[in-house]
């Protein structure tokens, strides 16, 4: 399956752009066509990456996590198996010294314990950025790596995130009796 992209309509309520790309392994993951979307630096975005990094090289993962970086990815969520490690990885790429004030950073979560809808969802409506980054984050990407099953479930999100909100929602209502 070679990297796929796919782009979706802006997400109604934050009004940030939707991003699918889909790779076959994490060294695989071509973020070309992101930084194209992007539009003229300085740009930034959220990235969901959706990995099942047991048996991924550590190199592997700290070199995709300082690419995202370096595309512009102010916050990194990591979801899949072994996640913890994909965002410790990450955490390390990173120069703190690039950053624009001592107060930024690019903010890291790991979504071990959460459902895959679940990580989606606080990729959609709770990353934030710091605040240098607030105005130039526009975009959410979701990255999945060899699981055409997860990037479904990416899709069915991002092809309407407002019913995709509904229903996670509603299944934590739902939980919380």
């Amino acid at each position: 399956m070679g990297p796929r992209f796919e782009a979706f309509d802006p997400e109604p309520d934050s009004g940030r752009a939707l991003y699918l790309l889909q790779a076959d392994s994490a060294d695989r993951v071509d973020l070309a066509q992101i930084v194209g979307c992007l539009g003229r630096p300085p740009v930034h975005f959220i990235a969901l990456v959706a990995l099942d990094a047991r048996g991924v090289p550590d190199d592997v993962i700290s070199d995709l996590g300082a690419r995202l970086i370096r595309a512009g990815a102010v916050c990194v969520g990591t979801w899949g198996p072994d996640c913890e490690r994909v965002h410790d990885l990450t955490d390390d790429a990173y120069d703190a010294a690039t950053m624009p004030t001592e107060h930024d950073v690019v903010v890291t979560t790991w979504h071990d314990d959460e459902s895959l809808a679940d990580a989606l969802w606080f990729a959609l409506y709770t990353a934030r950025p710091t605040q240098s980054f607030e105005e130039t984050c526009r975009t959410v990407v979701a990255i999945v790596i060899n699981s055409p099953l997860w990037a479904a479930e990416v899709r069915r999100a991002f092809s309407d995130p407002q019913q995709f909100s509904r229903r996670v929602l509603s299944h934590d209502d739902e939980s919380a009796v």
